[in-house]
Formats: C-alpha cells, sequence, structure tokens
C-alpha cells in the first residue's frame, strides 16, 4: 500500500507545479501560511514561505 503523502508535502508538490495558493481545506498555519496566502517558493524539504 502505497503511503499517504502529508498535506504539506503535497502543498510543497503543488506549487512547485505552478498552484500558488493554499487551498480551502490547507491546515492554517503550516509555517505561518495562512488559506488563500500567495507563497513564494518550496525549500527542499517543502517548506514553503
Amino acid at each position: 500500500m502505497k503511503k499517504k503523502k502529508s498535506l504539506k508535502q503535497t502543498f510543497a508538490e503543488q506549487v512547485k507545479k505552478g498552484y500558488p495558493l493554499i487551498s480551502k481545506d490547507a491546515v492554517s498555519h503550516v509555517n505561518g501560511v495562512r488559506e488563500g496566502e500567495l507563497i513564494e517558493w518550496v525549500d527542499e524539504r517543502g517548506t514553503f514561505f
């Protein structure tokens, strides 16, 4: 069975693919980022700012 990706990993991948907004079902305040806030970049570990 494939391990389920964490919400954070999924967002990091989406941002890299060109989806710069946190989705509505986002956990609020992941790394201090709120729903609908623009993400400027994602580091190797999937942390977004």
